[in-house]
């Protein structure tokens, strides 16, 4: 079997190992027999608790997480827009209102437990897909995999633009749809709201599964869903409040096809990003602007859905021209970064490792992989830095990829330097002895606290 074994920020090789398990069959209903429950005990009071608060609201505070909660949590409320979805909340709001009796306070309640009941039902969802997702380990590296994977996004972006549709099973949608009463009845109605409206919003959901199951972490899972039926189930809670605000809603119409259709964008470009580690980065930032941008022009330009409300003619060139916008970005914050100086990195080979010794020149080396994300960060905060650059010239600079990790060559480098994950940084002096080696704690450090270790490897020439 594969694996790779993670903690937050970096990853061990992913590795294969065979073995053989004799297995008896037993009769149905056998005692079973644990064997090593200490062991295992043991290992796992260890790592109970081992995430703390602090670890957790940190990585709320990354700006790239809240930046995609988001987008998530747009994504939710835009879902509301969909033609399965839209046409029933007046239906159930007047739920709300009729069950309250005309009280503003229990028409509110009755809200926040329906969107409670989605909140619920879609972050367990979040939290399976993360668990048994990990559990595909490296396999997710496998071309074959993220293949398939980006193959699943197309189908969905292909039903978002009408080539097929989804459709649920009658008994579901009407154990769904059935009508309930009080406090018990919103809840239900908010754990299966999602049967009901699953032609539209299962390939968007479906998707964000798929992403989720990815990056294997239990809580982005459970707190990207949780997001998303936050944003899903935040028209309810004000419609539900302020229930005359009914009348002002738009009118059903072409304009929520034309919302599946931005969804089916957004699909496209979340199959480019998964084959991003099979293509060259070239290639990935020509088709994730290219998808991006002639997105745009399609969404905001030359699709012919109108809409009963005068502001819908100008929201269209609106979308479109921010996502042609953010395309443009995207591809000049890449050819900026592209031509960002760097360290004169040279690929690993054993003839410069052996001139370098023979001269009596100091060696740096970084191993990394082309899924390391640690590694391009320690390569843009470190590695592009003027002062680093420049003292970097008095080395060997050394880029060890091992991002083919069962090739002979990447063996017989992660064996000689003893190499057990990425990124992994070696400074070697011009004795050849290791001096000092960092893996993912580099990114802790400032410039000037690198630009004195590099100092320390040159004073012991």
């Amino acid at each position: 079997f594969s694996y790779q074994a993670c903690n937050d920020v970096s990853c061990l090789i992913p590795s294969s190992k065979s073995f053989e398990i004799v297995t008896s069959i037993v009769d149905a209903g056998a005692p079973v027999i644990q064997i090593n429950k200490s062991e295992f005990e043991l290992k796992l009071s260890h790592l109970a608790g081992e995430r703390s608060t602090n670890e957790i609201s940190q990585l709320i505070s990354e700006s790239g997480l809240v930046l995609t909660l988001g987008f998530i949590f747009l994504g939710g409320l835009l879902l509301n827009l969909t033609p399965c979805v839209y046409p029933i909340i007046p239906i159930t709001i007047s739920f709300f209102v009729g069950q309250a009796s005309g009280k503003i306070s229990k028409s509110f309640f009755l809200a926040l437990v329906y969107v409670l009941g989605m909140s619920i039902t879609y972050s367990v969802l979040g939290v399976v897909a993360a668990m048994t997702g990990g559990l595909l380990g490296s396999s997710l590296q496998n071309p074959l995999v993220l293949g398939a994977i980006a193959g699943v996004f197309l189908l969905f972006a292909a039903s978002m633009f009408g080539a097929f549709e989804i459709r649920v099973p009658a008994f579901l949608s009407n154990m769904a749809g059935g009508s309930k009463q009080g406090v018990l009845g919103s809840l239900f109605m908010g754990l299966t709201v999602g049967i009901v409206a699953a032609p539209c919003i299962g390939p968007f959901v479906l998707s964000l599964l798929t992403y989720v199951a990815a990056k294997g972490d239990a809580f982005t899972g459970f707190l990207l869903f949780f997001v998303l039926s936050l944003g899903l189930g935040f028209p309810y809670i004000f419609l539900g409040t302020f229930s005359s605000s009914i009348k002002n809603l738009p009118r059903s119409g072409e304009w929520m096809v034309w919302v599946k259709k931005v969804f089916g964008v957004v699909m496209i470009a979340m199959a480019v990003y998964f084959i991003n580690p099979l293509i060259s980065n070239f290639i990935y930032v020509a088709l994730f602007t290219g998808t991006v941008v002639l997105g745009g022009i399609l969404i905001g330009f030359l699709d012919k859905s109108t809409a009963g409300f005068g502001w819908f003619k100008g929201l269209k060139p609106a979308i479109g021209t921010l996502m042609i916008l953010f395309g443009v970005w995207t591809s000049v914050s890449a050819w900026t970064e592209s031509n960002t100086e760097h360290v004169n990195w040279q690929p690993y080979a054993e003839q410069l490792v052996a001139q370098a010794a023979n001269e009596g020149k100091p060696i740096l080396i970084d191993f990394y992989a082309d899924w390391c994300i640690p590694c391009k960060q320690i390569e843009k905060k470190l590695f592009t830095q003027p002062e680093i650059i420049e003292k970097s010239e008095r080395f060997l600079a050394l880029k060890g990829d091992l991002t083919k990790e069962n090739s002979q060559d990447v063996q017989g480098l992660r064996l000689k330097y003893k190499v057990h994950g990425v990124p992994t940084i070696i400074l070697i002096d011009g004795n050849g002895n290791e001096r000092r080696r960092f893996t993912d704690e580099l990114l802790k450090f400032s410039t000037e606290e690198f630009l004195e270790i590099m100092e320390g490897v040159l004073s012991t020439n």
